[in-house]
């Protein structure tokens, strides 16, 4: 990613995260970035309050190099690249120490309200919040609003996420 305002947590790396094979599992990665997601949430959009919260609702991985026995901890950057009406969808590169990119993950989260169980909009203040870790694509392109996701439609009316 080139210089962005990401936000980075830092993550060790277990020794049960790795297989057989003598390198992290893959599911260990999905791992590291809930770990971020989380730490991002609290934050960020929550302050740790609990609700509003937020939901995955979708979810796409890339692997792009294994994470070998020498790395003792990860660091994983998470940017805004998108924000619709309920949704906003966030892009995440796990590294390793070197620096090296070994995976990307692009999520769609839904801002949710937990007390009646349905999606919620976007409130000024969270969009000005995430606004803090817009990507550069973002902060130059629409100016933060990404309506043609598919995910506000799909979210908003029917409670899931």
């Amino acid at each position: 990613m080139p210089d962005t305002n990401a936000f980075l947590t830092t993550i060790p790396v277990r020794w049960s995260d790795f297989d057989q094979y003598g390198h992290v599992n893959n599911l260990a990665y999905l791992e590291y970035a809930q770990e971020a997601r989380v730490a991002f949430a609290r934050a960020s959009v929550d302050g740790g309050t609990g609700n509003p919260g937020t939901v995955v609702r979708h979810m796409e991985v890339d692997y792009l190099r294994a994470l070998l026995p020498d790395t003792r901890e990860v660091l994983v950057e998470t940017e805004i690249i998108a924000m619709g009406n309920t949704s906003y969808t966030i892009r995440q590169a796990v590294k390793d120490e070197h620096g090296h990119i070994a995976a990307m993950l692009t999520t769609v989260m839904v801002m949710f309200d937990l007390e009646k169980a349905r999606a919620m909009e976007l409130t000024p203040t969270v969009r000005k919040t995430l606004g803090r870790f817009a990507s550069p694509e973002l902060t130059v392109g629409n100016g933060g609003r990404d309506d043609a996701d598919g995910a506000d439609g799909a979210d908003a009316g029917d409670g899931r996420a």
